[in-house]
C-alpha cells in the first residue's frame, strides 16, 4: 500500500520526534504506539467477525425459513393424498379458525372493558 503525499509528511515529522526523544521515552513511545495499534487491529478484527456472523446468521435463517416453508408444502401435499391425512389437515385448519376467533373475543373484550375474562352475567 502507497502512502500519499500528506501521510508520507506524517510519517517524516512522527520519525523526526520519535529520533528527537531520549531512549527510555522512544521505547515506551514506540511500545504504545504498537499496543494502540495492535487494539485498533483486534477491534477491528473482532467488528469484522461480528458482520461476518451477524450475515452468516441471517442467510442461514433466510434459508432456514425457505426449507421449512418447501418441508411443510410437501408434507401437506403427501398428507392430502389420503383421507387420514386430509382430515389431519382439516382438523388443523379447524383449530386454526378456533384460536383466531378466541383470540380476536378475547382482544375484543379487553379492549372494550379491560378485562381478561368475559363479563358474567
Amino acid at each position: 500500500m502507497s502512502m500519499n503525499r500528506q501521510e508520507r509528511r506524517a510519517a517524516a515529522a512522527m520519525k523526526r520526534k520519535i529520533e528527537a526523544m531520549s531512549p527510555a521515552a522512544r521505547e515506551l513511545a514506540i511500545s504504545t504506539g504498537m499496543e494502540l495499534h495492535d487494539g485498533a487491529a483486534e477491534f477491528t478484527r473482532a467488528r469484522w467477525d461480528e458482520t461476518i456472523d451477524r450475515i452468516y446468521d441471517e442467510i442461514a435463517a433466510e434459508l432456514f425459513d425457505q426449507h421449512r416453508q418447501e418441508a411443510v408444502k410437501v408434507i401437506r401435499a403427501q398428507l392430502a393424498e389420503s383421507d387420514l391425512g386430509q382430515a389431519v389437515l382439516d382438523a388443523e385448519d379447524q383449530s386454526d379458525k378456533m384460536s383466531r376467533a378466541y383470540l380476536a373475543t378475547w382482544l375484543g373484550w379487553f379492549a372494550a372493558a379491560g378485562a381478561h375474562r368475559p363479563p358474567v352475567r
